[in-house]
C-alpha cells in the first residue's frame, strides 16, 4: 500500500539504515549544540542577569540567525562531519565502500554461509565426518549442524544468485534479506486478510504490518537475523493451509497440504518456537471441527478433519527429515519448557543467563497494550468480535484461527516482550478486519439513512483510521533516525575501531589463538578476527558465563589467569572431569577456585589427595596445559554490563543448591545438610535458612532468589565511573560522592551523612596496588588515584572496584604481570576498546603513567612545582601558596608548611630554558632560585607592562616527580 518507497512507512523506512541515516540527525544535533554553547557564552557575558527562559529563547534565535547568515558554511560543516562519521561505519571492498552490517548474529550466519559455499558444509572442518565449528566454545568447538539451519542455506544461495548480477561483499548482499522477506510477508497478509474482509481491510492489515515498529525495528536493512522468518513463515504456512481448505479439487488440496507440512518443517530449522504455529493450526481446526459437528455440518467437519490429520502426520514426518527425531518427538514437551527460562538457577545449579534477557521480562496486559498501541489493539478486538459474531461459513476456521493466535500471543507476551513480534501478524489481520467492519458498516448506514455515497464515506473513514497509525510511524522513524531528546538512530555495532582492533588480532596471532570477552560480540570476533572465542551468543547459557564473569570480577590476578588458562585448555572440561568423581557442583567449583591460584606442581599435590594419579593427570590437562596464544578484550560497553557479568561471576553455588533442591526443607534438616555437606558454620547455615524463608514469601521469588544467589554489582555513574576530585585543605571531594577526610575514605550518602568504604584501593607513590578492607560491610568499594597532580576516584559495588576489569580498562593494567597491551582504539561513538594479550609467563610490568614518584627530575618527567616570585626588595609578587597575601610570607618559607596549588611542568625542550635547566636533576623537596628579566619571562603580557624592564626572582620547589 505504500508502493515500497513512500516516506511514511514500508520499505523506504527500512532502507534508511543502509545510508546510515541515524548519523544525519546526530551530526545536526552536535553542530547545533556547539553553536548553542558558543552563542550562550557570549550572551551570558553580555547579559548575565537574563532569566533562563529569555536566555534560551535568545540563544535559539541567535542560532537560527547564524544558520541563515552562514548557511553555506553551516551546510558544509554538516556535510563534512556527516561524511567523516559515516566513514567510521563503512568498510572497503573492491574499491567501493559498504556499511557494516548493523547487528551481531548475522555475522555468525554469514560465516557459516561462507563455509557452506567453500566446503559444502557449514563447519570449519570435519571432525569424524561431522561438520565442526572450531570458532566457538574454544578450544573444543561443536557440531556445526546444531547451528546450520535454513537461514545459512538461504544466505548462501541468495548470495550466489545475486553474484550473477553484481560483485559485492556477502555482508552487503545478505543485508537485503530482511527487505525481501518483508515484501513477501506483506503480499501474504494482503491476500489472507482480503479473504476475511475486502481490499480496504487488506490495505490496513498490510500497512500496519509494514510500519509497526515491532516488525520494522527488526527488519531494517542489514538486520539479517532470523526475526523476519517469525512473521514470514507463520503467514506463509497460514496462507498455504487456508488455500488447502478453500480449494475445491482434492488434487490441489493435497498439494497444498504437502506444501503446508513442508513449510512447517522448514520453519522448524529456523526457530525453536516453530511448534507454535503447528499447535495453532491443530487447535483452531479442532475448534472449527467441533463447531461444525455441533451445527451438524458433518461433511465439512470430516473434510477438515482429514486435512488436519494429514498435515499433523506429514508435518512431523518432514520435521523428522529436516530437523531430526528429537525435534519431532519433543513437540509434545516444548510448550511445557517455557518456565525453565525464568528459573534463577538451572537444575545443575549453574546460573541461567536467560534471566538477564530483557525480552523475557514479564509484563502486564496494560503494559502490552501500551507497547503495541491501544488503538491497534482495540481495532483488533473489534475485528475479532466481528469474526466470531458473524461466523460466516467460509470464515469459521479463519475466525477461530486468527482470534486464537491473537489471544495466545497476547498471553505469551505477558511472559516476555520477545513474543510481541508473533502477535503483530494476527493483530494486523484483525486490525484490517476491524477497519473493514467499521468502514463497511458506517458507509452502509450513512448510505441508507442519509444517502451519503459509500465511496465518500469510505474515503473519509480510511483517512481517519490511517491517523491511528501515525504514532507507530513516528516510533519507526525515530528508531532509524533518532529523536530530538538525544536518542541516536540505528547504527552498526561494528565500526572502524572494532574492525581495526580485531584485524590486528587476526594479523598478529596464531591460528589457534583464543579470544575471551563477555559473550555479546563473540560473533563479531569470530568473523572479523577469524579466531575462536571462549563463548558467544550461541553459547551464552553455558558455564563459561560464570568462569568469564569470575575472572573479570576477581581481584586476584593469579585466579583470573588460572581461569583463562583453564578455559583455553579445555573450556568447561575441568569441571566435568572433577565433578565426574565428586558429583557435587558447589564442591567441584570450590576446588577449581583453589586450583586456579596454584602452579601445576602444587595443583597436582592438591589433586592427588583426592584422586588417582591417572585422574589427576587428566584433570591437569584441562587446567594446567601449555595454553595457546590468548587475548582478553575489554570495552566501554562492558561497564554498563558489569551488573550482569559480575552477577554470574559471583554466583553462590551453595545458595543455588539450597534454592533449587531444598526450598521446602525444615530448618533442622537444611542446617544439618549444609553443615555435613559444605562444612560451613551453624550460624551461616541458619542465616541461609532465614534468608530463604524471606525470599519464599515474596511475590516474585525467582527474581529475588536470583539476586540472593548472585549480587548485581555495578559501577557508580556508568557513563563516567572515573570521577574528578578537588582538594580543600584536609579534604578531597569528588564529583561521584567519594570524599577523603584526614586520609579516611567515605561516600556521601546525603548532604550531611557519610558512610565508610568497604574496600579502599589505591596506588601508592611506589606504584604498589594497595587494598584496605574495612570492618564495615557497606557493599561499596573505591579506587583512589593521584595522577599527574590530579585526584580521581571510582566507586563501585563490591567487588568491582578492585576487579581485574577495573585495572585493565581504567588503570592501564597497573601492577598486573600477565597482561600485555597490544591494541587500543577509540570509537567515534561508544568509547574505548582495549585488547590485551595474555603473557602466560607473567613478565609484564604495566604502569599507569603519572603515578609512581621518581627520585630526581629527568627529561620527559612531569614535575609538580611550587613557586614564589619576589623582586629585588624581597616583596612577594606571586606564589602557589594558597591565600599567600594573608599569610605574611617571606621568600625563604618552607612550601611544605602551607597548603599549595603546585603546577605540573613537563620536562621537554618547549619549557623555558632557565626553568628547564634549573629543575633538571633536582630531587623531591629540593628547591632552587632563578632570576629572569620580566620582558623575557613567561609572565602574561599585562604583567610585563606593569612590571616594566625589571628582574624578578623565582624560587622553585619540587613537590613531586612522576
Amino acid at each position: 500500500p505504500n508502493f515500497g518507497f513512500l516516506p511514511w512507512g514500508g520499505i523506504w523506512m527500512r532502507m534508511q539504515t543502509k545510508d546510515l541515516a541515524g548519523i544525519n540527525k546526530l551530526v545536526d544535533r552536535n553542530i547545533d549544540q556547539l553553536l548553542e554553547n558558543q552563542i550562550s557564552n557570549g550572551i551570558n557575558n553580555q547579559w548575565p542577569n537574563l532569566s533562563n527562559e529569555k536566555r534560551k529563547d535568545l540563544i535559539n534565535k541567535e542560532v537560527e540567525n547564524w544558520k541563515k547568515t552562514n548557511n553555506e558554511e553551516y551546510q558544509q560543516a554538516l556535510n563534512d562531519q556527516t561524511r567523516l562519521l559515516k566513514e567510521q561505519y563503512r568498510f572497503e571492498f573492491n574499491g567501493k565502500q559498504y556499511p557494516y552490517m548493523p547487528d551481531i548474529d548475522p555475522y555468525n550466519y554469514v560465516r557459516f554461509a561462507e563455509n557452506y559455499l567453500e566446503r559444502g558444509h557449514a563447519g570449519d572442518d570435519l571432525n569424524k565426518d561431522v561438520p565442526w565449528d572450531y570458532h566457538t566454545i574454544a578450544p573444543l568447538g561443536r557440531d556445526a549442524n546444531l547451528q546450520t539451519k535454513a537461514h545459512v542455506i538461504v544466505i548462501a544461495y541468495f548470495y550466489s544468485f545475486m553474484s550473477l548480477f553484481t560483485n559485492t561483499h556477502i555482508l552487503y548482499t545478505t543485508s537485503y534479506l530482511p527487505i525481501l522477506f518483508t515484501l513477501l510477508s506483506l503480499i501474504l497478509i494482503f491476500f489472507i486478510t482480503k479473504r476475511l474482509s475486502n481490499n480496504t481491510g487488506a490495505f490496513f492489515a498490510t500497512t500496519l504490518l509494514s510500519i509497526h515498529f515491532m516488525f520494522s525495528g527488526r527488519t531494517n536493512w542489514g538486520y539479517a537475523d532470523t526475526d523476519f522468518y517469525n512473521v514470514f513463515f507463520p503467514l506463509f504456512i497460514s496462507w498455504l493451509f487456508f488455500e488447502a481448505v478453500y480449494l475445491k479439487k482434492l488434487k490441489y488440496k493435497q498439494i497444498f497440504v504437502i506444501l503446508s507440512s513442508l513449510a512447517i518443517a522448514i520453519y522448524s530449522i529456523t526457530w525453536l518456537g516453530w511448534w507454535f504455529v503447528f499447535y495453532l493450526l491443530i487447535g483452531s481446526s479442532g475448534l472449527a471441527i467441533t463447531y461444525k459437528f455441533i451445527n451438524k455440518n458433518y461433511a465439512p467437519a470430516k473434510e477438515l478433519t482429514y486435512l488436519v490429520l494429514s498435515i499433523l502426520v506429514l508435518s512431523l514426518f518432514f520435521v523428522y527429515i529436516f530437523a531430526g527425531w528429537n525435534t519431532a518427538i519433543n513437540v509434545i514437551n516444548y510448550p511445557f519448557n517455557f518456565n525453565v527460562i525464568k528459573n534463577a538457577s538451572m537444575p545443575d545449579l549453574w546460573p541461567n543467563v536467560y534471566t538477564t534477557v530483557a525480552e523475557l521480562n514479564e509484563q502486564s496486559f496494560g503494559g502490552i497494550f501500551d507497547k503495541i498501541g491501544w488503538s491497534f489493539m482495540i481495532l483488533s478486538v473489534i475485528g475479532a468480535m466481528f469474526l466470531l459474531i458473524t461466523r460466516k461459513p467460509q470464515n469459521i476456521l479463519g475466525s477461530f484461527y486468527w482470534v486464537l493466535w491473537f489471544i495466545v500471543t497476547v498471553y505469551a507476551s505477558t511472559k516476555g516482550s520477545r513474543f510481541l513480534l508473533l502477535l503483530i501478524p494476527a493483530m494486523s489481520v484483525l486490525f484490517g478486519v476491524g477497519a473493514f467492519f467499521i468502514t463497511d458498516s458506517i458507509s452502509k448506514l450513512l448510505k441508507k439513512q442519509f444517502e451519503v455515497p459509500k465511496v465518500l464515506t469510505t474515503f473519509i473513514l480510511i483517512i481517519l483510521l490511517s491517523l491511528t497509525m501515525v504514532s507507530s510511524v513516528k516510533i519507526s522513524y525515530e528508531l532509524v533516525f533518532g529523536d530530538d531528546q538525544g536518542r541516536i538512530g540505528e547504527l552498526p555495532l561494528v565500526n572502524d575501531a572494532w574492525w581495526d582492533a580485531l584485524i590486528h588480532i587476526k594479523e598478529n596471532s596464531d591460528e589457534n589463538a583464543i579470544i575471551t570477552s563477555w559473550w555479546d560480540f563473540g560473533h563479531h570476533f569470530k568473523y572479523i578476527a577469524d579466531r575462536a572465542v571462549t563463548f558467544d551468543g550461541s553459547s551464552q547459557n553455558e558455564p563459561m558465563a560464570h568462569w568469564v564473569g569470575k575472572l573479570l570480577s576477581t581481584n586476584n590476578e593469579n585466579e583470573a589467569v588460572g581461569l583463562l588458562r583453564m578455559l583455553d585448555c579445555g573450556s568447561n572440561n575441568a569441571f566435568k572431569e572433577i565433578n565426574e568423581e565428586i558429583n557435587n557442583t558447589p564442591k567441584t567449583v570450590s576446588l577449581i577456585y583453589d586450583l586456579m591460584k596454584l602452579d601445576k606442581n602444587n595443583a597436582k599435590k592438591v589433586l592427588l589427595n583426592q584422586f588417582s594419579e591417572e585422574k589427576t593427570n587428566k584433570i591437569l590437562e584441562t587446567t594446567h596445559c601449555d595454553p595457546p596464544q590468548a587475548f582478553l578484550i575489554v570495552s566501554q560497553d562492558m561497564i554498563s554490563k558489569a551488573g550482569v557479568w559480575a552477577h554470574f561471576g559471583n554466583w553462590n553455588f551453595i545458595k543455588a543448591d539450597v534454592w533449587t533442591n531444598h526450598k521446602s526443607t525444615s530448618k533442622k534438616q537444611l542446617t544439618d545438610y549444609l553443615l555435613a555437606t559444605y562444612n560451613i558454620s551453624k550460624e551461616s547455615a541458619e542465616k541461609i535458612y532465614d534468608e530463604l524463608q524471606k525470599i519464599k514469601s515474596e511475590k516474585e521469588s525467582e527474581k529475588s532468589a536470583n539476586t540472593w544467589i548472585g549480587d548485581w554489582s555495578s559501577y557508580f555513574d556508568q557513563n563516567n565511573p572515573l570521577a574528578d576530585c578537588t582538594k580543600q585543605e584536609n579534604e578531597i571531594i569528588c564529583s561521584n560522592g567519594f570524599v577523603m577526610i584526614n586520609e579516611t575514605p567515605y561516600i556521601m550518602v546525603d548532604q550531611n551523612k557519610a558512610a565508610p568504604i568497604q574496600t579502599f584501593n589505591y596506588i601508592d607513590t611506589k606504584g604498589n596496588w594497595v587494598s584496605k578492607e574495612s570492618d564495615q560491610k557497606t557493599g561499596i568499594d573505591a579506587v583512589f588515584l593521584q595522577q599527574n597532580g590530579k585526584y580521581k576516584s571510582l566507586l563501585a559495588q563490591t567487588p568491582l572496584a578492585g576487579s581485574l576489569f577495573t585495572r585493565l580498562f581504567f588503570l592501564n593494567g597497573h601492577g598486573l604481570k600477565h597482561f600485555k597491551l597490544v591494541k587500543e582504539t577509540n570509537q567515534a561513538i561508544g568509547g574505548k576498546i582495549i585488547v590485551w594479550e595474555i603473557d602466560w609467563t607473567g613478565n609484564q610490568n604495566n604502569v599507569l603513567s603519572g603515578i609512581i614518584e621518581k627520585k630526581a627530575v629527568n627529561v620527559g618527567d612531569t614535575v609538580f612545582v611550587n613557586y614564589l616570585m619576589y623582586d629585588q626588595f624581597n616583596n612577594i609578587t606571586e606564589s602557589s601558596i594558597k591565600n599567600w597575601r594573608e599569610k605574611n610570607i617571606i621568600p625563604t618559607v618552607k612550601f611544605e608548611d602551607y597548603d599549595t596549588s603546585s603546577v605540573p611542568l613537563l620536562m621537554q625542550e618547549s619549557l623555558q630554558k632557565e626553568i628547564y635547566d634549573a629543575l633538571l636533576g633536582l630531587k623531591k623537596g629540593e628547591d632552587t632560585v632563578i632570576s629572569l628579566n620580566v620582558q623575557e619571562s613567561f609572565l602574561p603580557e599585562q604583567a610585563k607592562k606593569q612590571l616594566g624592564n625589571t628582574t624578578i626572582n623565582i624560587r622553585l620547589g619540587v613537590e613531586r616527580i612522576v
